[in-house]
């Protein structure tokens, strides 16, 4: 598994310093630091508010970067026919109940308030979840 070093170059929250470097919104940066992936100076850190030095090394592995940056709603649907969809899900993404979970964007991809998860994946894992397109086929 690769990762990404980081130099940090001025005084900086690692909320702000991700979101710099990286070129990701502020959002994006805290969802990256609350999967407990990343590593500031040979330590891991989860808080978004973290003060880092100039000086500070900051490491990140790739999948949580490409995680981050690649994944594509339509790009991810693996099959679909009138009754369920099924999508290969990423790591360190919610799978429903949230904004910007694959339920919350598969409904606004396919503008469709009624698809519902049919079951769930932990946020770390990936794998394929299924949802029903209405209520009749969720139960």
């Amino acid at each position: 598994m690769g990762v990404k070093r980081l130099e940090v170059d001025k005084n900086v929250d690692l909320k702000t310093f991700l979101s710099e470097k990286l070129g990701i919104s502020k959002n994006k940066a805290k969802d990256l630091i609350d999967s407990k992936n990343i590593i500031v100076n040979n330590k891991r850190v989860w808080i978004a508010n973290h003060m880092l030095n100039r000086g500070d090394v900051v490491e990140i592995p790739l999948f949580s970067l490409e995680n981050q940056k690649d994944f594509s709603i339509e790009n991810s649907i693996i099959y679909e026919d009138n009754f369920i969809i099924a999508v290969q899900k990423p790591p360190f993404l919610e799978s429903n109940n949230k904004k910007n979970s694959v339920e919350y964007l598969l409904r606004q991809f396919k503008k469709d308030k009624k698809i519902e998860a049919i079951h769930r994946l932990d946020k770390e894992t990936s794998g394929v979840l299924l949802f029903a397109k209405n209520r009749d086929v969720f139960y």
